[in-house]
């Protein structure tokens, strides 16, 4: 895509310290070839092309001097330019001269997150003390500090330098866990981990949704009937997390109807009896059935999620049976539109 027809001319000129919610991208589109902007989320820098003269517009041209930007002007200084190029459809926001781009279609979780909010996400990076948690499109990952995290062994202490250089094997890169929102404000969201009831989760299917279709309940950890044999987590940021249900020869001895799992009264008292199902959940491969279910859920929740319907119980378990009624074997078809259709016809009644 070429510099000079990657952006429309009206929008080539735009005042600094305002968002421009007007301005539509796409992905692979230019946002400015100028120097000195940085890269916020939804953005990403490549190399501007080295022949010809420079041109010297700028999607948020504020109108400011930059003969002494910088740059070279001979050829080898052109060939080291770089230009901001929009990864995500959406619409660009600019805060001097910090570009980033808000995905289109749902707004972002921050704004609207509350302290106490459940959350799923997944490990960007590991920094001091600090875990990066990316909750979904438009939100800056939130920090996790290691003091905010339960420790293997369960005891609560001061947390050690040994403990900061062991970070990755409580989560690593990558990990997926559940969270609880400790801190919201402006827009940046701080986490802990703190209770039973969240960490690392593993063994099961992640899908994310726009945030907006997952309303706050009572109760986001939820077993869903017995023959759909499936536990879900609701993220309030749109992340949700699929697994089997514990088997109840595995939680025999930790209470009626597996109260300690969904971290109510008397938990703390089963804390190593709760480690110990999580690990063999980890390590026992899924059977044939239970695959399947755990697909068929995920394929649910993303049926849903094309009809812009709300996910919850009801709405997951009712395409689920609807699925099973209309004798679905080849769970990929689920997600083909015309099945779609017919699959959602009983929540949008």
């Amino acid at each position: 895509m070429s510099e000079t027809s990657s952006l429309p001319p009206p929008l080539l000129h735009a005042a600094p310290g305002r968002n421009h919610d007007q301005h539509i991208v796409v992905p692979g589109q230019v946002l400015t070839s100028e120097h000195g902007f940085l890269r916020g989320h939804g953005t990403y820098t490549e190399s501007a092309p080295p022949p010809g003269p420079l041109p010297r517009w700028s999607l948020l041209d504020d109108g400011e001097d930059d003969d002494d930007d910088g740059g070279d002007a001979s050829p080898s200084g052109r060939g080291r330019r770089t230009r901001l190029v929009a990864s995500q459809a959406g619409t660009v926001n600019r805060i001097h001269r910090l570009l980033s781009v808000t995905p289109a279609g749902s707004p972002p979780y921050a704004p609207s997150a509350s302290v106490g909010d459940l959350v799923v996400g997944r490990v960007s990076s590991i920094q001091t003390s600090r875990w990066a948690v990316r909750l979904g499109p438009g939100c800056r990952d939130a920090p996790l500090p290691l003091s905010s995290v339960n420790l293997p062994d369960g005891i609560q202490r001061i947390r050690t330098s040994e403990d900061a250089l062991t970070m990755s094997t409580l989560f690593a890169v990558g990990d997926l866990l559940s969270a609880e929102v400790q801190k919201a404000q402006g827009g940046d969201i701080m986490l802990h981990t703190r209770s039973l009831r969240y960490g690392k989760l593993e063994n099961g299917q992640y899908v994310h949704v726009p945030s907006r279709l997952i309303r706050r309940r009572a109760q986001h950890i939820v077993a869903l009937p017995p023959r759909v044999g499936c536990d879900v987590l609701l993220g309030l940021n749109g992340g949700i997390w699929i697994q089997r249900t514990y088997p109840a020869e595995w939680t025999a001895n930790m209470g009626t109807d597996g109260e300690a799992l969904a971290g109510t009264a008397g938990a703390e008292a089963l804390a190593e009896d709760l480690q110990r199902v999580r690990r063999r959940h980890a390590d026992t491969p899924m059977d044939g059935t239970a695959m399947r279910n755990v697909v068929r859920v995920r394929n649910s929740i993303c049926c849903l999620g094309e009809v812009h319907r709300m996910i919850d119980p009801d709405t997951i378990v009712a395409v689920f049976d609807q699925s099973v009624k209309m004798g679905i074997e080849d769970l990929g078809s689920m997600l083909h539109p015309e099945v779609i259709i017919r699959l959602s016809e009983c929540v949008r009644r």
